[in-house]
């Protein structure tokens, strides 16, 4: 599945451990990426532009939608043998058996809260957000080594994405 040094493309990922590697291992790098293909270092002003042409002025956004917990049918029924239930949803997780109760870790149980966010433009969205900022490739990785730790992609998880 994953090609050379253990890299997985986005399109290859399957698991929890997947997105994670995904994310340390090539988007955050590329993202941040003060080199050139060649090698040469990156004038400042290339320095966080996405394929050297935009540039990331604030930082990403990681979006997931979540199921609720035991909301399954014939759940009862088997709960000796499988006491947590995580129904699938529809619509990139709009429909369906949706959760949007805050969760969090052990120590802040509501940590990662809903929220409902508007485009310029027109448009909305929502899901729970986790913004990851722009100015250091070190900054980046230490808040999504905060949001692994954290356990914010896990079981209940049913539609997660990056954007700018």
């Amino acid at each position: 599945r994953a090609g050379a040094k253990g890299e997985i493309t986005f399109e290859e990922m399957v698991t929890v451990g997947d997105f994670w590697n995904w994310m340390e291992q090539k988007f955050v790098p590329n993202t941040y990426d003060p080199f050139w293909s060649n090698g040469d270092p990156k004038d400042d002003y290339f320095k966080g532009a996405v394929l050297d042409m935009n540039r990331v002025v604030n930082g990403f956004r990681v979006t997931q939608r979540r199921s609720r917990v035991n909301d399954c049918l014939l759940q009862q029924r088997y709960n000796a043998f499988f006491p947590f239930c995580y129904p699938n949803t529809f619509g990139q997780g709009r429909w369906g058996p949706t959760s949007k109760d805050s969760f969090g870790p052990y120590y802040n149980a509501t940590k990662y809260r809903w929220s409902e966010y508007g485009y310029e433009g027109g448009g909305s969205d929502s899901g729970f957000v986790a913004n990851v900022p722009a100015t250091t490739v070190l900054q980046a990785r230490n808040r999504v080594a905060e949001l692994k730790q954290d356990q914010w992609i896990d079981q209940a998880t049913r539609f997660v994405r990056v954007d700018f």
